[in-house]
């Protein structure tokens, strides 16, 4: 069943078994996996069918840290969230991400890989992959060969390709039949009160643009509302505990984490490695892949670094293109359009005026990365190994970042049209962060010379730093540990000081890999 929630009159209490604030990837895959189990399920979901400007101004906040994405563009409120617009890259985290690293200052998660390895076909087909099977053995046989990286510090390695693009209409249906869940839109939600005397909610806020609230009442709920709204609306709680719900040991909202996305350089290899495309994206609909390049485990060990991925891109790629940098303005009626056409025909529309949109949306970058290519080109010529255009492929490197207590979510003064206070990021990019991304290159480029497949062509730091940005992929600000020193969720996604409220979704994560994080959230 499908409600708008500006229709609830106010002061309305519903009474269910279980509360899901959002209906994200997150939100829907649980109301999905338990459509059928007879639990009564209310699913808060803050946008409508399609995102508005009023909507997306409700995420607008403060930057205050390294410069990020307009928080009003690299999240969506609307039925599916942020899953109705992402990239379809699907690849769980690999099992050293969840151990201790010492050396990394990193004590890992309190789960292990093989803790969710049964709920990797599930994942799989909620994303509709063909297939949970993300060995280079597996799909080799039926890929274009790579780049011979031979025994050493690299490996090939491949993501699938979701062709759920649009978690909002794909799931829409399932929400609306189920006699199970209720599904209210437009229904922010504002604050979790618990019940008197107890550690456990009893009740959360919510309420309409421009409406007077009503409250939820259920034995459990869980927040699935984003890596940075899980934050916002845990410290925004503070009826009952002033500091906000579960922060007693000022947690919430620390760790956040990010994936330090760089163009750093452009590589000319010998053979048909590049050329037959394994680094491109490869399928039908689908089943659909695409080839990157890895450190092995065995080197992240030696060289004692976080991981990282290695894309190989078109030369022009690369330099701040993402949708998150533009205001609502420019970009909610375009996602209206995509979402109604479907994105093979929306591409099909665009395609004879993909250059000129391309030099519309991103003058700088597209200069940018121009500016890059035409280096490389002369440094190759200066050295005696002049460069066709064809040959030069972009490297584009996604490397983790490791978990700081200073890089954190907090509370602006100022607040939303509901009276919530916005979101203050502070996302810290600290020296040692960077020089992971150098280090790789630096080892990268090494390894392709050793081989002699190739040459890689390094951007100085000064060339790239200005360009790290990231996926948008919120991680690590409720956190789990074993300890709540350290962390907000045990190892069951509970709070540790709130008896039946639990996070699902990537702020759980202790850390972030390289991989993007719908897979392994889901």
């Amino acid at each position: 069943m499908i409600i708008d929630g500006r229709l609830i009159a106010p002061g309305t209490q519903i009474v269910r078994d279980l509360c899901i604030i959002g209906a994200g990837p997150a939100g829907i895959s649980m109301a999905n996996r338990l459509k059928d189990s007879g639990i009564g399920i209310t699913l808060l979901e803050s946008g409508g069918l399609e995102p508005t400007f009023t909507g997306q101004e409700l995420c607008a906040g403060q930057n205050v840290g390294h410069p990020y994405f307009r928080l009003d563009g690299c999240r969506f409120r609307m039925l599916g969230g942020s899953g109705n617009v992402w990239g379809g890259w699907s690849r769980p985290l690999d099992p050293g991400d969840f151990e201790s690293r010492p050396s990394l200052g990193c004590p890992g998660w309190p789960i292990s890989a093989q803790d969710l390895d049964h709920y990797n076909a599930e994942a799989a087909r909620l994303l509709r992959l063909p297939t949970a099977q993300f060995d280079l053995d597996y799909w080799l046989p039926r890929l274009p060969d790579p780049i011979p990286l031979g025994a050493g510090d690299f490996e090939n390695g491949i993501f699938q390709y979701s062709p759920v693009r649009d978690f909002g209409h794909q799931y829409r249906r399932v929400l609306a039949e189920s006699p199970d869940i209720e599904l209210l839109l437009h229904a922010n939600a504002t604050g979790l009160l618990l019940d008197p005397g107890t550690s456990r909610v009893g009740q959360v806020r919510a309420q309409a643009i421009g409406r007077a609230p009503f409250t939820v009442h259920a034995k459990v709920f869980v927040l699935a509302a984003g890596g940075l709204e899980n934050a916002r609306l845990l410290l925004a709680s503070q009826h009952d505990r002033p500091a906000g719900l579960g922060n007693e040991h000022d947690a919430v909202g620390r760790y956040f984490m990010e994936h330090l996305h760089a163009p750093v350089g452009h590589i000319v290899a010998r053979g048909p490695g590049i050329r037959d495309n394994f680094y491109d994206v490869l399928g039908t609909d689908s089943e659909r892949t695409r080839g990157v390049i890895l450190p092995t485990e065995e080197a992240r060990a030696r060289y004692e670094l976080p991981g990282c991925s290695i894309a190989l891109n078109d030369k022009g790629y690369g330099f701040n293109l993402a949708i998150g940098m533009r205001s609502p303005r420019v970009t909610v009626y375009p996602i209206r359009v995509m979402r109604t056409l479907g994105r093979p025909r929306m591409a099909r529309i665009i395609r004879p005026v993909r250059p000129a949109l391309s030099a519309a949306v991103g003058i700088k970058a597209r200069r940018d990365a121009r500016r890059a290519a035409r280096a490389t080109f002369d440094r190759a010529a200066a050295a005696g190994r002049p460069v066709q255009p064809a040959e030069l492929r972009s490297i584009y490197l996604r490397a983790e970042q490791l978990p700081s207590r200073d890089s954190r979510v907090t509370l602006a003064r100022e607040v939303d049209a509901l009276g919530v206070p916005r979101i203050r990021l502070d996302w810290k990019v600290s020296a040692p962060d960077t020089d992971v991304i150098g280090s790789w290159l630096r080892l990268f480029a090494d390894a392709v010379a050793q081989s002699e497949i190739g040459r890689v062509f390094m951007l100085q730091p000064s060339e790239w730093l200005d360009h790290i940005d990231g996926g948008p992929h919120h991680m690590g600000t409720t956190r789990m540990s074993d300890d709540p020193h350290h962390g907000v969720v045990d190892r069951n996604c509970r709070l540790h000081s709130v008896a039946n409220l639990y996070v699902a979704g990537s702020s759980a994560f202790a850390t972030g890999g390289y991989t993007n994080p719908t897979f392994t959230l889901l």
